[in-house]
């Protein structure tokens, strides 16, 4: 499968790249397209190139507060409603270290909306790739034995705020 990569605001795009591929590859997934924006009013269209061309697009945003700056746009654009804390109702979040991360999925499609920082990225993938391995029907490593069972993880991040 086909994945793309958008860059929005961000400054550590290389180090970011490798641990996104690092994590892709043992599912069959090679990144096809990247896209750079640097403007709020290019965000839109940027997005909708790369999820004409693939399935899976992650975008890696500046991260200043505890989640990335494009969330709050992407949430817009698409509609999502919010809570009263302004997080987005039934969108998986994705826990890294001390950052926040979301995976945004349709029918067909999905995007992972990650923080510039390498560490946080390798932390909060490996939990949307098992998502993900269920609904592209991907090819996944073997689980780790010291994690607790997805149903659970995606429970409880479904139902924090």
């Amino acid at each position: 499968m086909n994945a793309g990569i958008l860059y929005y605001q961000a400054h550590k795009t290389m180090h970011c790249k490798e641990q996104i591929q690092k994590t892709l590859s043992p599912y069959g997934i090679t990144i096809a397209e990247t896209k750079i924006c640097i403007r709020k009013e290019d965000l839109n269209s940027c997005m909708a190139k790369l999820l004409h061309a693939v399935p899976f697009v992650l975008t890696v945003s500046s991260t200043p507060g505890y989640r990335p700056d494009c969330a709050p746009l992407l949430f817009h654009t698409l509609r999502i409603p919010l809570d009263k804390n302004g997080e987005p109702k039934g969108v998986l979040r994705l826990h890294g270290i001390e950052k926040t991360g979301y995976l945004i999925e349709s029918i067909d499609q999905a995007i992972a909306v990650l923080p510039d920082l390498p560490e946080e990225i390798l932390k909060m993938l490996p939990d949307s790739f098992e998502r993900l391995t269920l609904k592209f029907g991907l090819t996944a490593p073997p689980p780790k034995k010291d994690r607790e069972p997805f149903a659970v993880r995606l429970e409880n991040s479904m139902n924090q705020a």
